[in-house]
């Protein structure tokens, strides 16, 4: 209801259609060498994300969209390899960034993962040549929990929001959907935490010494 049409289409073209157009223009070179393609979704698409229904539902989209072009290139038995890796909560400036209508944002997602698991996860797709990577176990297994006890799960995700609507903090008022926003950096600052199912992988496909 809150938030303007508009907001809403631009982070679906963001966050969805910017995968699809870059996908449209590298398929026809990555074809000609068989290569590898890795598209960066988030667990977002396994999680409902309270207060940020046009981001969930675009991550939702990049997972089908992904799902559905790699049946259809293997179809047309193409040689690229297309992989999908979607992170957990990482520790970037992204929460700093968020655009709230009421100017209140929910409390951060606490102890999120460094941004050098998901370049791993990246590293090991290509690698592999992997259909879907996860970087944070503890995701999976939230979104295995919720599957296993809805509506139970979703009534508990309604509680939290409600909780988060009223402990969360001010936003600065930029809205990053729409213009650049920071100086490009790497991270937050806040308490990070390593991927145990990343540096797992990562420990698998090492070569002997």
């Amino acid at each position: 209801r809150d938030t303007p049409a508009e907001d809403f289409d631009r982070v679906v073209d963001v966050s969805f259609r910017s995968v699809v157009d870059t996908v449209r223009e590298v398929l026809p070179h990555l074809e000609a060498n068989d290569g590898s393609l890795v598209v960066i979704g988030s667990m977002a698409s396994e999680l409902p994300l309270p207060r940020m229904s046009a981001y969930t539902a675009s991550k939702h989209a990049v997972r089908g969209f992904v799902d559905t072009l790699r049946i259809e290139l293997e179809a047309e038995e193409s040689g690229v390899s297309l992989s999908l890796v979607e992170p957990g909560p990482v520790d970037t400036p992204f929460w700093q960034n968020v655009a709230s209508e009421d100017g209140l944002l929910p409390p951060g997602i606490p102890l999120p993962y460094g941004p050098d698991e998901v370049a791993i996860a990246i590293e090991g797709a290509v690698a592999r040549r992997s259909a879907r990577s996860t970087v944070g176990g503890a995701w999976v297994l939230a979104g295995l929990a919720r599957r296993s006890v809805r509506p139970l799960g979703d009534r508990l995700l309604a509680k939290l929001m409600q909780v988060a609507e009223r402990k969360g903090e001010r936003g600065t008022g930029r809205a990053a959907i729409w213009n650049p926003s920071g100086a490009g950096e790497q991270r937050q600052g806040m308490r990070m935490r390593r991927s145990l199912l990343v540096r797992g992988r990562s420990r698998l496909r090492r070569p002997p010494n």
